[in-house]
């Protein structure tokens, strides 16, 4: 169904609830439908088994829930493809800089992820994008009331900055009102 309504690359997040019996077959469909890229398939404590998933899929596999800290990127080098590195789960900025240094170390990929958060983090997470292989910025898309205004994405799939100097973020005005002087 999916195929018949786009041809655009997608990624899937396991969210580590898979096991390893459900990936053979799971992988080579993804591989069919043409995804782009899996995140974390298998729950954290299957390190082991990691290596064997990253070495059957036919695209890059990436650690998300495996990634709390920097410390945990250079244990990702053998079962994992990249790392997800989110500026919310590792504290902002300085430390996302660190993990995204500790992943090229290690000779991982780079992806910028976000958690449940609104237009105000997702502008935030997108400063840095050319550290980054691949984006994942859509969460305030999933919102029915996103309170700001910020980093866009345009129908084409493409990250689009507002002008304005830091990130770009700004309450909407029907908040803004809400708010005491």
């Amino acid at each position: 169904m999916l195929r018949a309504e786009t041809d655009a690359p997608f990624y899937v997040d396991g969210n580590g609830a898979w096991r390893p019996d459900d990936l053979p077959a799971s992988l080579d469909v993804m591989a069919e439908l043409g995804v782009a890229l899996l995140e974390q398939p298998l729950p954290v404590a299957m390190w082991r088994e990691m290596p064997a998933v990253r070495e059957r899929a036919a695209f890059p596999v990436i650690a998300d829930e495996s990634v709390n800290s920097v410390a945990d990127v250079p244990r990702c080098r053998d079962g994992f493809d990249g790392v997800n590195v989110k500026l919310p789960k590792l504290g902002g900025l300085s430390p996302a800089a660190a993990a995204a240094r500790a992943a090229r170390e290690a000779g991982l990929s780079v992806m910028l992820g976000c958690m449940p958060e609104s237009s105000v983090g997702i502008s935030a997470t997108t400063q840095p994008a050319a550290w980054a292989d691949h984006l994942d910025v859509d969460a305030a898309l999933l919102l029915d009331d996103d309170p700001a205004e910020g980093v866009s994405i345009d129908p084409q799939g493409r990250v689009r900055f507002p002008a304005g100097s830091g990130t770009g973020a700004r309450l909407r005005a029907e908040i803004r009102s809400l708010l005491p002087l």
